[in-house]
């Protein structure tokens, strides 16, 4: 009312006992003491300190409206607080508050944020949680989250709540993967910093590195092991996000356009067959409704590089891509691929036909 606003600007004891008041729930609750008092015209400004409050009351407009460059708006916020975040840490946690109530920063955002200000800040300020909070909410098409999650690891390495040590580690090796710090044992450190976790890993971090893992795996070239743990492995989810890579638009293009590609999923997906009805379902469906239409398609020149570069890998395989590939004989063949056959195909009989390789290393 705008009598108690002449009496707060008549009358300083007031002032700093309301706004010691104000101050006090400003830092407890930023958001909700920002929307009753923003635009209430206090005058903040005549007195030094009460940065929380300063923050509530003029940081709206300091900031301009919601969304844009919210770290723009969180210096501007950090401003009207009249102190610096490394004199009086508490404001930058207050700050954070204001300009992301409702939901964590983007990996991107947060992971400038923690370089801009430094580990110390963050650290005293209580935000770090916050950023790993922004690392492990971050959709798929965040692509930022994993250098944030390595470098959260690598600036609070003894302080991580042990629940988001997993998670951030499979983060971190999201990025990994095809990189020259990738190791071995892709599949079985996936699954086991999974299986490991304290807590269950949310399930964009799952997907994001089971995605990862898929698109390494449907690379070339492949180590024979990390093949066969995916088939051995049964792992639903990371059985799905493989099948999802290898219908997706990038595979479909290598094999429109490289033959030595399609020859090497061929061999994939004609290894290991009964290893697991998990994998026996994704390999079979790949070479029926992905691999086949493929090669089908490709121009005369290139299904005879297919079989030039199978050649080279060994006369068995080159046999079984034919038998695998002959016109007419598409369903029974299929049959003996998944170790299905039906009675009539006992009961037929082809010259030429063979059995893709099976089990082992034997591919």
């Amino acid at each position: 009312p705008p009598a108690l606003l002449d009496a707060l600007r008549g009358h300083p004891a007031l002032r700093t006992a309301l706004f010691g008041a104000l101050d006090a729930l400003a830092k407890a609750q930023p958001a909700v003491v920002a929307g009753r008092l923003a635009g209430s015209g206090l005058p903040v400004a005549l007195d030094p300190g009460f940065p929380h409050l300063r923050m509530c009351v003029l940081g709206g407009a300091a900031g301009g409206p919601a969304g844009g460059d919210r770290r723009g708006r969180l210096r501007a916020v950090l401003h009207t607080a009249g102190v610096s975040p490394h004199a009086d840490p508490a404001v930058l946690h207050t700050a954070f508050r204001l300009v992301w109530p409702d939901e964590p920063p983007t990996g991107e955002e947060a992971s400038l944020l923690l370089n801009e200000l430094g580990s110390d800040a963050h650290r005293l300020a209580g935000t770090r949680d916050l950023l790993v909070a922004a690392a492990l909410a971050a959709p798929a098409e965040d692509t930022a989250a994993p250098l944030l999650a390595a470098d959260l690891l690598r600036c609070f390495t003894t302080e991580l709540d042990p629940a988001d040590r997993a998670p951030l580690l499979l983060l971190e090796y999201a990025a990994l993967l095809g990189t020259d710090g990738e190791g071995e044992n892709w599949v079985e450190r996936v699954r086991a910093l999974r299986d490991g976790a304290v807590e269950p890993v949310p399930e964009q971090v799952t997907r994001r590195v089971y995605d990862a893992l898929a698109r390494r795996l449907l690379a070339v070239p492949v180590p024979e092991s990390e093949l066969y743990a995916l088939a051995r492995s049964g792992d639903t989810a990371l059985l799905a996000a493989y099948e999802r890579a290898a219908r997706g638009p990038a595979v479909a293009e290598r094999l429109r356009t490289a033959p030595s590609y399609a020859a090497a999923r061929f061999c994939d997906w004609s290894a290991y067959q009964g290893t697991h009805p998990g994998w026996e379902a994704t390999r079979t469906a790949l070479l029926a409704k992905v691999l086949r239409p493929a090669v089908r398609a490709l121009p005369a020149e290139d299904r005879t590089a297919v079989e030039e570069a199978l050649r080279r890998t060994g006369r068995g395989r080159l046999d079984a891509y034919r038998a695998w590939n002959r016109p007419g004989a598409l369903g029974r063949l299929a049959g003996r691929l998944t170790g299905r056959g039906r009675r009539e195909d006992e009961r037929a009989s082809w010259p030429g036909d063979v059995q893709p390789p099976a089990g082992g290393g034997d591919r």
